[in-house]
C-alpha cells in the first residue's frame, strides 16, 4: 500500500490559500491519484475531470486554470505535473522495490 506524503502546514501554503478551495481540493485529489496509480506525478489531461467528481464543467476549468497560475501543476506533455510530487513522495520505483522487499 501507498500513502500520500503531505508537508506540515500544507493547508495553509501560499499556494493553496492562493488557488482557493475548489482548486486546493483538486490538487488533493490530484496527489491522491498520483499515488494510487503511480504516476510519478503526472496527470494526463483525460485523468483530470476524473480526479474529483464534486468539480466538473466550469469550476473544473476554473480550478485548473488557479493550480497552472500558482504553479501548484505545471504544463507537461499530455497533461499536468503536480508540483515536486517527487520531493514529497516515493517514486514508482521505489515503491516497486518496497513492495518486492515485502514479498521476499
Amino acid at each position: 500500500m501507498s500513502w500520500s506524503r503531505f508537508e506540515p502546514g500544507f493547508t495553509r501554503h501560499p499556494k493553496r490559500l492562493e488557488s482557493g478551495v475548489t482548486a486546493c481540493w483538486l490538487w488533493i485529489s490530484s496527489v491522491d491519484h498520483c499515488t494510487t496509480y503511480l504516476t510519478d506525478g503526472f496527470l494526463s489531461a483525460s485523468s483530470v475531470s476524473s480526479l474529483s467528481p464534486l468539480i466538473q464543467g466550469t469550476a473544473l476549468k476554473k480550478a485548473v486554470a488557479a493550480l497552472l497560475a500558482c504553479r501548484a501543476w505545471e504544463p507537461a506533455a499530455g497533461g499536468y505535473l503536480v508540483h515536486d510530487y517527487l520531493k514529497h513522495n516515493p517514486s514508482a520505483a521505489q515503491v516497486d522495490a518496497g513492495r518486492q522487499s515485502n514479498r521476499d
